[in-house]
């Protein structure tokens, strides 16, 4: 048994806006590297124990695979995807047709792993259900959460941008309402190879248009597109204001909110999807009105789902004591559940089981 790992990752970018970067690559490194092993990106590392492929198949990465399986037969690879790629709503012939040189690009970097992580039981049972891989395991490791950032860093031009952002919502949101009338969305705007994302807001909006006729609540949505967001916004006959995802502002941002608003339109790529959105939430004090999917089922007993005129209405109908009540708990059990610290240990144990089958 190896006690100190080197454990080296290819992320899918070395981007902070990407949650992907920052949930499955730079805290597990941060928190593994706490406990001991040594953790690097696989450019800055000659030898590791194990490799860690994060989202990319792309030929040149399967190049490297290779090379990596040549150079460390005993070192084992560990291929980790939390989206569902093996899906698409897409109906084009082209659309179509890429998405079948992704999947067999996918299929063949599976083929050449000895375990893959997932952020989902669902999206688990997908890669079982698309691959056949008989010496292959494959875990669920769920996302850990971010630490709540509460406090102003506005270093660099893009921060203090960020920084000016948040006041303008903040004094719009003091001249329009009370935070018990303050709904939030936000989110990644979409992808390419199916929908979701931001326009799932608009899969519910007779029933959001309903609940908020009386003119006096808002929704704020944060995410990285304005182009959608406009889209969106014409299509809701509803009060709304939009802030640009920002890692340094975001949590003060949704802290300004009491409900996370959070329509899910039912499909293979959202099922696939981890708890992200409503810890985070959580975190930040918000009681979630979210429509259910089955990473969801955790959290069940604190949210208010499914999404319907009624629910709605029950949330905004809670007394405050009770609402203050249920986030308590639900914090409570996303600090025991989804911690850095207890992502950390799923994630070496899940390592030293894998490797300890090469030695």
């Amino acid at each position: 048994m190896l006690n100190h790992l080197r454990i080296a990752w290819i992320p899918p970018s070395k981007n902070l806006k990407s949650a992907s970067f920052r949930l499955r690559v730079e805290e597990i490194m941060k928190g593994l590297s706490e406990r001991g092993h040594t953790c690097s990106f696989y450019d800055q590392c000659d030898d590791p124990d194990i490799l860690i492929v994060s989202k990319r198949y792309d030929l040149e990465t399967q190049i490297k695979i290779k090379l990596f399986r040549t150079k460390n037969p005993k070192g084992v690879i560990i291929f980790d995807i939390c989206d569902n790629h093996f899906y698409t709503d897409s109906k084009s012939p082209s659309g179509l047709k890429q998405h079948e040189a992704r999947v067999n690009l996918l299929r063949d970097a599976l083929l050449q792993v000895d375990a893959i992580t997932t952020a989902s039981e669902y999206l688990a049972g997908v890669i079982e259900e698309q691959c056949v891989i008989d010496s292959c395991s494959i875990f669920t490791i769920e996302d850990c959460y971010e630490e709540s950032q509460q406090v102003s860093r506005p270093e660099g031009y893009i921060n203090i941008l960020a920084e000016i952002r948040l006041k303008w919502l903040e004094w719009c949101l003091n001249r329009t309402n009370d935070p018990d009338d303050r709904f939030v969305w936000f989110g990644t705007h979409g992808v390419s190879y199916a929908e979701g994302g931001m326009f799932d807001l608009l899969e519910g909006r007779k029933i959001i248009n309903d609940a908020f006729r009386d003119g006096n609540k808002s929704l704020t949505i944060i995410s990285n597109s304005y182009r959608k967001y406009r889209e969106v916004s014409k299509a809701l006959s509803i009060r709304t204001y939009y802030m640009p995802w920002n890692k340094n502002t975001v949590d003060r941002a949704l802290s300004l909110h009491t409900f996370l608003l959070l329509p899910i339109k039912p499909s293979p790529f959202t099922f696939s999807k981890s708890t992200n959105r409503p810890v985070t939430a959580i975190l930040n004090k918000l009681l979630v009105v979210c429509d259910m999917i089955p990473s969801y089922e955790k959290l069940q007993d604190y949210l208010i789902a499914p999404i319907q005129a009624n629910s709605l209405e029950y949330a905004l109908a809670m007394p405050k004591k009770e609402r203050i009540e249920r986030v308590q708990a639900a914090f409570k059990q996303v600090q025991n559940e989804y911690s850095p610290k207890i992502i950390a240990e799923r994630w070496e144990s899940v390592l030293i089981s894998i490797i300890n089958r090469k030695y």
